[in-house]
């Protein structure tokens, strides 16, 4: 293969909705192109939230935006190989051969690409990135789940060329439950930069909220992430006697589906003053936010790796989060923060206890050690420029 079609490539992903796997490509993409790569990209669905972000020359996207396309559903399953083949078409278009799909519903799609490549001669060398524990967040409980992974692990034996992990963790997930070829471990990055704290403290301020501690929620406000968990673990532990006298304000910097929840439970336990849910932010109040922070928790129950973890131990800042997944890779193995048995009421209650009564030590400079060793761009995108190479 020569040096052109070593670096040509195509990702595949089913949206572009605002969500970790979305953002962390948008940002490959942009390394990649200035080192030299030239990039396609083909999105599924029709929930292209983030598509003017896309910089891309138009004759190298593909928007196929079918709904039904835009995570892993029956319809989607059913409809994968028309979706394949107008990829296919695409790739052929632009001279691609290599092709890089990304969550579950573009995995299953990227397969049925190389299966229809294969009826007119051409070979797709297809590479699936693998971002969450599939498995453990979602157990085939279900024949027909089981079924459907089934006929996606023998489909992997004969489509898939290379596998990409985000960890350790979601390679152990998906490895026990799926045939995997050729496994290659590529960690996240995160833009190292200093933040604005002003904007932090503006907002606060314009919000009316006061403290002496401030404890830091970062992230979508999710089920998966934990936020509620939190709530209803520390309820004997955070009172709003405590809250008051103390100074304590936890802010959950991120919007989603549990906001609703959140502001439920925080009214049920009489801390509504004392918790704030600041909705969807841009990224320069979040970071700004979390080198604010005290301390910052992330009680995520299911993480494929853990951004905002890494976010925190590049801005040096204290860390509580759960075990849960890649965040061992990150908090744990960096030696900077603590961890708790993810979804353990008992364990998050005695490492918050020990955190109020100022018994951890944390070593914040271990783990922008870490980050530096780990997480930077240079970092990622080395790897992962020297894996499309050789796809």
């Amino acid at each position: 293969m020569d040096q052109t079609n070593q670096k040509r490539v195509a990702f595949l992903i089913p949206s572009l909705a605002v969500g970790g796997a979305e953002l962390q490509l948008i940002r490959q993409l942009e390394l990649l192109e200035e080192g030299g790569f030239t990039i396609s990209l083909i999105v599924l669905g029709d929930e292209l939230v983030l598509m003017s972000r896309i910089k891309l020359p138009e004759e190298r996207r593909l928007f196929l935006r079918e709904p039904h396309q835009n995570h892993l559903n029956v319809k989607g399953i059913f409809y994968g190989p028309v979706s394949a083949y107008a990829v296919f078409r695409f790739l052929r278009k632009n001279s691609t051969t290599k092709l890089v799909a990304i969550l579950p519903m573009g995995h299953w799609v990227g397969r049925w690409t190389v299966f229809i490549g294969r009826i007119f001669l051409n070979d797709i060398r297809l590479a699936n990135y693998h971002k969450s524990q599939q498995f453990k967040a979602n157990p085939p409980d279900t024949f027909g789940k089981k079924l459907f992974h089934r006929f996606g692990s023998i489909l992997s034996w004969y489509t898939d060329r290379a596998n990409l992990f985000i960890s350790q963790s979601v390679l152990n997930d998906i490895s026990r439950n799926q045939f995997v070829r050729r496994p290659v471990i590529v960690y996240n990055f995160v833009l190292e930069v200093e933040p604005d704290e002003s904007l932090a403290t503006r907002y606060l301020r314009q919000h009316g909220l006061a403290y002496k501690r401030l404890i830091v929620i970062p992230g979508r406000v999710h089920p998966v992430k934990g936020q509620l968990f939190f709530l209803e673990a520390t309820q004997t532990l955070l009172t709003p006697e405590r809250l008051q006298n103390e100074g304590i304000l936890i802010l959950l910097v991120g919007g989603g589906p549990d906001e609703q929840a959140i502001q439920e439970k925080c009214a049920e336990r009489g801390i509504e003053k004392y918790v704030h849910v600041t909705g969807f932010v841009k990224q320069s109040v979040l970071l700004a936010m979390v080198k604010l922070a005290d301390l910052v928790i992330i009680p995520s129950l299911f993480e494929g790796l853990g951004n905002v973890a890494i976010e925190a131990l590049m801005l040096r800042r204290p860390v509580i989060a759960s075990d849960a997944g890649g965040l061992t890779e990150i908090v744990k193995d960096a030696h900077c923060g603590f961890t708790f048995k993810a979804g353990d009421s008992e364990s998050l209650q005695d490492i918050m206890h020990r955190y109020l009564n100022n018994e951890l030590h944390f070593d914040t400079q271990a783990g922008y050690t870490w980050y530096r060793a780990h997480f930077t761009a240079q970092i990622h995108i080395d790897r992962l420029q020297r894996f499309i190479e050789k796809l």
